[in-house]
Order: structure tokens, then sequence, then C-alpha cells
């Protein structure tokens, strides 16, 4: 649903009519700009909303009034069944656009981890500065279809599908860089359930205790770690970890460490 919302977090549902969140995070900048502590406002779009009034609308004014919203555009070059390339205010028929309303229009790989996080760093810094709104560009690849109403398989060919799943999934990117630079991993519920050692129940109990699972995949013996505010619980003999909150979220995959020795 897009009328999610988390006011303890500052999530705001989003209305309706596609592009129209923008108009709403303007307006909340405009009540924020003035407060301590110099908080800022993400405006989250997908490329297809992009070309919509309210959307356009809501930059002008930013920009006219120098508020501090970050516009974020996930860019994965479809809207629903229809190609953007060429048919965006940062994509012309002629080639990519450098600036949009007198902003710069920058540009971020969505599949990469760790090169979202230096980018994003430096435009929050800008905006928190008091520089004015800010458009940022995330490239990134649809990996599925657009709902289970969208069948991709007949706008886009099977090669192109497969090559997206293979070389564009920012969870693989993100287990690689992990791995590379802290030797951390990222665990599926379907490597915990083929491990070489099944877990026994008393193994379970321990985990639900104490957040912390040890268990053996491909020979190596790995730590399971529940994310802060979560636990594991069994379900039907399988691994599951949930929220320890009144909204429980089913969480589809955990963190490890890696631990040489048994």
């Amino acid at each position: 649903s897009a009328h999610l919302s988390a006011p303890m977090l500052h999530i705001l549902s989003t209305v309706g009519p596609v592009g129209n969140s923008a108009l709403q995070a303007v307006g909340v900048a405009q009540q924020i700009v003035s407060q301590k502590g110099r908080p800022i406002v993400l405006c989250s779009l997908g490329d297809g909303s992009t070309q919509q009034g309210e959307v356009l609308e809501a930059i002008a004014e930013a920009v006219r009034s120098s508020l501090p919203v970050l516009f974020l555009v996930q860019d994965n070059r479809y809207a629903i069944s229809t190609p953007t390339q060429g048919r965006t205010f940062y994509s012309l028929p002629g080639g990519q656009a450098d600036s949009f309303y007198g902003l710069s229009v920058h540009r971020v790989d969505g599949s990469r981890m760790d090169a979202c996080h230096d980018r994003f760093a430096e435009l929050v810094r800008g905006l928190r500065e008091g520089h004015g709104p800010v458009l940022c560009v995330m490239s990134m690849e649809r990996l599925c279809s657009h709902t289970n109403a969208d069948d991709e398989s007949t706008y886009r060919c099977g090669t192109e599908r497969a090559r997206v799943r293979e070389s564009a999934d920012p969870l693989v990117h993100a287990q690689h860089w992990l791995s590379r630079h802290t030797g951390i991993a990222l665990v599926s519920a379907r490597d915990i359930q083929s491990a070489d050692c099944r877990l026994r129940s008393e193994q379970y109990i321990t985990a639900a205790g104490t957040g912390v699972l040890p268990v053996k995949i491909g020979g190596r013996l790995v730590w399971i770690v529940a994310p802060r505010g979560f636990v594991f619980q069994v379900q039907s003999e399988s691994l599951a970890v949930t929220s320890t909150g009144n909204t429980a979220i089913p969480r589809r995959r955990a963190s490890c460490t890696s631990c040489e020795g048994e």
C-alpha cells in the first residue's frame, strides 16, 4: 500500500495520485525550514512520476523558496511498461541534462551501497548547510515485474531480465562489499535451511533468547545475528526473524559474521 506511515520515524504516508507526494514534501519543508537541527525532507520518486505536473511544480517551489528537500529519483528506465529514457526532465531526447530549474542533476549508481552512502552524505551535508533543494537521480535496474498485475516478459527480453538479475542486484553487490571490507556476510533463510548441520530445537531456543545463532554453512561456522529490535522464531521448523514490537514485520534476511573454527 502507498498509505503506510511511521509517524515516530517521521515517515509520512503518500497521497494516492502519482507524483502528488512531491507537493506534500515541499509543504513539510516549508514548516521545518526554520527548526533547530536543520532537518531535511526526503522526497522519493520513480522516474515515471517525474513528468507529472505536480512534481515539476514542487521542484519549482522548492527552488523559489530555497527549501531543504532532497528529490531522489529512482530511475529504473521504466514507467511500468513504458521506457523513460529521453522522456524526463533529466533524460532528454538529445542526451542527459546537467541541470533543471537551476539545480544540478546529481547522479549515483543505486546498485552500489558504498557509492550511495558517500554521495548521499555529501548531498545531505549541503542541504543542512542551507544551500537549497537537491536533485539526485539514482540509476538502478528493476529486478522483476512492476506489480503482480504486470508481466514484464511481454516488453523485456529474457536476455535483459537475466542480465540485470545477475549484475545489478543491490543485495548481491552489498554482500560482496561487506565480505570484502568487513568480513560480514548476508545469509538467506535458504542458506540456513540447507546448512551442513541441522539445527536442534534447543539451538532455536537459545537463539530466540540471545538473538545470535551459530550455524555451519558450506563447512564454515557463521554467527547469524538478528537485527536490533528483532528476534529469531521457529515457524514450521524453519528460521524466521520477526519484530519484537506490536507490528511484526517478517525479515527474509539476517546478517552474520564468520568465525574460524568450531
